[in-house]
């Protein structure tokens, strides 16, 4: 299996290695898209500017910067263990209940920035979203279904994209977007055309983008091109001995 550090997902996955339900992200059962919770995260007004963001980082909190389409840039500051915890969890998909001061504000993280050697969060642009308003983002895809049992076994999974782009409403925002593995086949890949449609949710992509694709194993193409290779020099062989009216 070849899972790349960053950059688009491409994700290889032998059909004869018995992989695939431990290293994709599965759904349990299939049925309805449900839609995330909200995870509550404590805020307060932060002073530290500048230099100072370092003592505060030491202390063990996270600068936010939280704006909104009608909402000034504010100030604030959160712990750091809780916001990692979220962000590990869930990424930038994640609706927040962010308490600040009593006052409740739904946010979304819309940039982290990270330390480019501990990779610790040093700082996070979040959003504060408005019911109204839809908002872009990646949801995560969950494999639903299995291949189908009569593709070969020198075949390999391609795994093009793991998040889908999709637009919608705050409160309309899924868990995850399901892809059904067993559309797949030699003759079909798994484009966004192939997914299930969600209410109030729109795919932000082409429809025939591929999600997941089918493709021959590297070592078995260069078995057969060695096969070929020796069959070939067998025929110049045969070719080249003198025949009985020659001699």
């Amino acid at each position: 299996m070849v899972f790349p550090a960053a950059g688009p997902a491409l994700y290889t996955v032998p059909l004869s290695a018995g992989a695939g339900p431990d290293c994709w992200n599965r759904r349990a059962s299939r049925g309805r898209v449900t839609v995330a919770d909200n995870i509550t995260i404590q805020a307060e007004p932060r002073v530290a500017k500048g230099s100072g963001l370092n003592k505060l980082r030491a202390s063990g909190k996270t600068p936010i910067v939280l704006y909104g389409k009608t909402r000034e840039a504010t100030a604030l500051q959160v712990d750091a263990r809780a916001l990692d915890s979220v962000v590990q969890a869930s990424g930038l998909s994640q609706l927040i209940d962010m308490q600040i001061e009593g006052q409740s504000t739904l946010v979304l993280l819309r940039e982290v920035q990270r330390h480019p050697v501990r990779h610790h969060i040093l700082h996070v642009d979040a959003y504060a979203l408005q019911m109204d308003e839809k908002q872009t983002l990646q949801i995560p895809i969950v494999v639903e279904g299995e291949p189908d049992s009569a593709i070969s076994s020198d075949l390999i999974i391609m795994q093009n994209m793991d998040t889908i782009t999709i637009e919608t409403f705050p409160d309309r925002i899924p868990q995850s977007v399901p892809v059904d593995l067993s559309l797949l086949s030699m003759d079909n890949n798994i484009t966004v055309s192939d997914l299930t449609p969600i209410e109030d949710v729109d795919f932000v992509h082409e429809p025939d983008e591929v999600i997941f694709s089918l493709t021959r194993s590297a070592a078995v193409e260069v078995e057969e091109v060695l096969e070929e290779a020796v069959v070939a020099e067998d025929d110049v062989e045969a070719d080249e001995e003198p025949s009985a009216e020659d001699e």
